[in-house]
């Protein structure tokens, strides 16, 4: 049996290949991941930061507004979880997904119906981007994966 937990949302930075300041986004992305920065981005009273750099597992002030057993759980859980889905194309298989879940929540389809219409849909999308495309891209990001079932 394999259980994995998901993270609520992952820490990630873009630079986009078009942007005017790509490097200035880029320095912005160091200061924001650096230790003394992402620990005040973490202990802020109305921070969404969950602790996610190692830092934080010996950072007073992150100890101190979270709780050591918490940045310790928080920490050894990310060993176990998978990754988001970084691939071209990721928002709309989710956006296909979300909306036909919703549909059979809602009653106007049925649970086959809405897997039916998203695998319908994810066809779409894979045949857009590129369905050689997206298979080295799912084996590049298969190596993110986890290889254990219980964290240290």
């Amino acid at each position: 049996l394999v259980r994995r937990s998901i993270q609520g949302f992952g820490n990630i930075f873009y630079v986009s290949s078009y942007g005017k300041h790509a490097e200035a986004a880029y320095w912005l992305i160091q200061w924001l991941t650096s230790k003394e920065v992402s620990a005040r981005l973490v202990t802020h009273t109305d921070s969404v930061f969950d602790p996610f750099m190692r830092s934080h597992r010996t950072d007073p002030r992150v100890i101190r507004s979270r709780t050591k057993e918490m940045v310790e759980t928080h920490l050894r859980n990310a060993q176990v979880s998978p990754p988001l889905i970084l691939l071209q194309g990721a928002v709309e298989y989710d956006d296909a997904l979300d909306l036909n879940i919703q549909e059979a929540l809602l009653g106007r389809i049925s649970a086959e119906e809405a897997l039916n219409r998203t695998a319908t849909a994810w066809e779409k999308i894979t045949e857009q981007v590129g369905r050689p495309a997206q298979i080295e891209a799912w084996k590049a990001l298969r190596r993110a994966f986890p290889t254990k079932n219980v964290p240290d």
